[in-house]
């Protein structure tokens, strides 16, 4: 008879932070697509800059998503990093503008990263990808 080797049942924390890296690559994608439409209507390089910068981070974010059943340890700090780049520049960003309040704070673009990364350090997540 042969036996089969169960690779364990992802954690409630690493399926949360999937699912939020996968929102976060739809809603870049739709993003993605309205750029692409502004940078062909007004051909401003500035757009077209932005364009490529959103095409890279999406791109890295899929890269992540993709290699998710590898288990590898390096891919957990890969997408930790990734999220800690965006919190940085998104807060970067914030204290430019001089709008950095509660309310900006709290918004899904700082919460959703928190939130990955606060899953993906978590023991259970750790073990689950150290196999």
């Amino acid at each position: 008879m042969t036996e089969t080797t169960g690779t364990g049942r992802m954690p409630a924390a690493v399926r949360t932070a999937r699912f939020i890296l996968t929102l976060d690559v739809a809603f870049s994608l739709v993003a993605l697509a309205f750029m692409l439409g502004a940078a062909t209507a007004t051909m401003n390089v500035t757009v077209f800059w932005l364009l490529v910068y959103g095409t890279a981070i999406t791109a890295l974010t899929g890269w992540v998503l993709a290699r998710w059943p590898t288990r590898r340890k390096r891919l957990v700090w890969t997408a930790v990093v990734l999220e800690i780049f965006l919190l940085t520049q998104r807060f970067v960003l914030l204290v430019i503008d001089s709008d950095l309040t509660w309310h900006q704070i709290l918004h899904p673009n700082t919460f959703f990263p928190v939130t990955v990364v606060i899953a993906l350090l978590l023991p259970a997540s750790r073990r689950w990808f150290n196999r």
